[in-house]
């Protein structure tokens, strides 16, 4: 809702939506509602539209991770195949720490398991999609299997040695991938 009111307020026209990773998910669902002047949806290492396949083990783990760096830290570096800036490093940590309880558990506990696939065959613009081939989060196979089936036409761009974080660890290639992508449309 704040996405739309945000494009009505802008008086947006037209419009590509891009979402990352969770947002990948949220995006998806706001395409899926048809909004006036969408022309194409850019999905970055996206969650899909079905649940996403976490262990138990894995979203208590996410959730135990709340207000601790060192956590956070640990998964930074888990789920990036890319050194990051320090500076970009920094902030992403501290961005982390800023989260609410409410919004960090949020996600494991509800967002990451639903499941909007009747939700998404609504969607009628172009789809495309960009993964790291290092991802540990949201793999590849993981895209070609839950999210290009979904759009008619979708397709799959995979960054070499990436991991999730592709606006962070590939600022450049992500930048040209989304400007080429805005350009077409």
């Amino acid at each position: 809702a704040d996405i739309s009111a945000l494009v009505e307020q802008l008086g947006l026209k037209r419009f590509v939506l891009v979402g990352h990773s969770m947002g990948g998910k949220i995006a998806q669902q706001l395409a899926s509602e048809r909004p006036k002047g969408l022309k194409a949806l850019l999905l970055i290492a996206p969650s899909p539209p079905t649940p996403e396949p976490m262990t138990d083990a894995d979203r208590i783990h996410m959730v135990a991770a709340f207000g601790k760096r060192a956590a956070m830290e640990t998964t930074l570096s888990q789920i990036t195949a890319r050194p990051l800036l320090p500076a970009v490093r920094a902030a992403t940590l501290t961005d982390n720490l800023r989260v609410s309880r409410a919004g960090w558990v949020a996600w494991p506990r509800e967002g990451s398991r639903e499941n909007i696939t009747t939700r998404v065959t609504q969607v009628r613009v172009p789809v495309h999609v960009l993964g790291g081939a290092r991802d540990p989060v949201i793999l590849p196979d993981l895209l070609r299997r839950e999210v290009l089936p979904r759009y008619r036409g979708a397709a799959l761009t995979v960054l070499p040695n990436c991991g999730h974080l592709l606006p962070l660890e590939a600022p450049d290639e992500t930048a040209l991938w989304i400007a080429e992508r805005v350009e077409a449309e």
